[in-house]
């Protein structure tokens, strides 16, 4: 008598442990990225000795070397910019707002002080102007 010999079964390789695998790396990249909106256009700040590191809650205005303001992704005019930076810090009145001013660096510097006067009279308590360190 001939016994049948079942065919061999295919092992499954069970794929749970590198399904939690993926979803960990997921989770660990969505926690460390910063996801930044992209300036409207490029600035090169100018360079100092010492930098001016940015701040995580501060309002950040750009002022590129042609003259052109951004303020939260879009481009505005000067009067534009200061109602609507006065706007932004009455809705922050209490927390005591600060606001980055990242100018070029071959930018006129009469240009920077007709925005830094328009800063003032929105309201603006506390201005930093970012650079970036030189090298040595």
């Amino acid at each position: 008598m001939r016994c049948s010999v079942p065919p061999p079964r295919r092992v499954r390789e069970p794929i749970a442990p590198l399904i939690d695998v993926v979803f960990l790396l997921l989770i660990f990249f969505m926690l460390v990225g910063v996801i930044a909106p992209l300036d409207p256009f490029p600035v090169e700040p100018p360079t100092a000795e010492r930098a001016a590191g940015e701040g995580g809650g501060q309002l950040t205005i750009l002022l590129a070397a042609d003259g052109r303001l951004a303020f939260e992704g879009m481009e505005l005019d000067l009067p534009t910019l200061q109602a609507r930076l006065g706007e932004r810090l009455a809705e922050a009145e209490g927390r005591k707002a600060g606001v980055e001013l990242k100018a070029d660096a071959t930018v006129d510097s009469g240009q920077v002080i007709a925005v830094l006067n328009a800063l003032r009279a929105a309201g603006v308590e506390r201005l930093a102007l970012l650079t970036v360190r030189s090298s040595p």
